[in-house]
Order: C-alpha cells, then structure tokens, then sequence
C-alpha cells in the first residue's frame, strides 16, 4: 500500500535541501559521501539514488500507484477482483479502493489520489489445491472477505480474513520518522575501514512529522508482524 502526503512537495523540497545537489561545491549527504568515500579509498564513487527499475525516477503520478509486475501472466477479471495464474500458482487481486484493479500490459496496479491510501490485497493459492482457476474464485469469494471501514480515517486501517482464517490487519502511520539503513554511503569517516556501526558514521538529521517515515503497524491474528 501506498499513500502520497497531501504536503508532499513540502517533504520532497525538504528531503532535496538535505540530499544536495549534483555539483561538489555545497554540504549535502551527496557531496560529504562522495568526498569522505575519496579520502577512504582514494576513488571517487558517485551516489547511486534508487529508482523504481520499470517506471524510472520517482513522479507525483506513479508514486500513488502500488504495482505488480510480471510478463507471465493469465489474467482474467470478475467481481472486482483480478485473477492471476503463474508459475503453477493462482492469485487474487484485491484493491483498497473498493474497485477492480487497474490492469495494463505485464502490471496490475491501483492508485489514489494525494491523502489517501491506495494498495492490493493478494491471497494466493497452489494449483494443486483447486480443480481449475474457476475453483480458486469460489473460495476466495466465499471464505475471504475485505473490510474498507477504516480505510479513509486519520488513520488508516484495512483488515483482512485470509482463506486460512487468520486475520491480517494494517493500520497505516500518517506520520513518523525516517529509518535509514546504515552502510557505507555514510560520511564522518575519511580512514579505511572494515565495519560501518560505530558513531562516527553520520547519516543526514531526516526530518520528522506529519507525512515523513511512515510504517505501517501490522498484525496477523492480533499478534504484531515483525
């Protein structure tokens, strides 16, 4: 699931301003790692940003988006749910929208608008389970249900009743603090080293609030996912 902040361009241009730049004349986390990485290892090594490998950089329109990507698929649709067969697997799709999924070539993918959360549901089962795909269908609309009541609160809360019976609950933080890995792309040390857990390793002061560092707390028949 995904949901982009209604200040969302207020977060990105605070999140550029501790990034940097491109150019090597300012303090952002991109010129000090490049430069304490050249003074460790005496090479220079640019910053390598993440991108999204199918769509590219990061826009406002495809970050509302939550995707599955495949070119294998069997895909058919019914009673707002996308059915999948793949690899000897069956899959329903579910959106939180409250309506079919939207499907393309090789994607199955919904989206909301700035506020609100948008996401799948998938159950999956093995094909050995079930004479055909139409069977797998059956027992997904009869034994699985998918409760929307909390989707739209301040909060957002989506809970949902697996085939095996186990209830999986999501309640969605709106706000937060961001929690980086940490590796070598930190800056502080200029010596080489094996080894990246000591404090002298900085990451930049992300900032913290409404919008920023979002996770989800999860729960699987009341007890809370790791």
């Amino acid at each position: 699931m995904t949901r982009v902040p209604t200040n969302a361009s207020t977060i990105a241009s605070q999140i550029a301003s501790i990034v940097g730049d491109t150019t090597f004349n300012s303090s952002g986390w991109r010129q000090l790692f490049s430069s304490d990485f050249r003074d460790r290892f005496g090479i220079f090594h640019p910053d390598n940003p993440v991108k999204d490998g199918a769509r590219g950089n990061v826009t406002s329109s495809n970050a509302r988006r939550t995707s599955i990507f495949h070119s294998g698929f069997t895909r058919t649709t019914g009673s707002d749910i996308v059915w999948l067969e793949l690899d000897g697997t069956f899959v329903g799709i579910r959106s939180i929208r409250g309506k079919a999924p939207v499907t393309g070539t090789n994607v199955v993918y919904d989206s909301a608008n700035a506020g609100q959360l948008a996401g799948l549901v998938m159950e999956l089962g093995a094909v050995e389970e079930y004479a055909d795909l139409a069977a797998f269908p059956s027992a997904i609309l009869s034994s699985t249900s998918l409760d929307l009541d909390g989707r739209d609160n301040a909060t957002p809360r989506i809970s949902y009743t697996a085939l095996n019976g186990d209830v999986i609950d999501v309640t969605f933080s709106t706000s937060g603090q961001w929690v980086e890995p940490d590796f070598d792309w930190n800056y502080g040390v200029t010596e080489q080293r094996v080894g990246f857990n000591t404090t002298d390793w900085i990451q930049p002061t992300w900032p913290t609030g409404e919008g920023h560092g979002r996770t989800p707390v999860r729960r699987c028949s009341g007890k809370v996912a790791k």
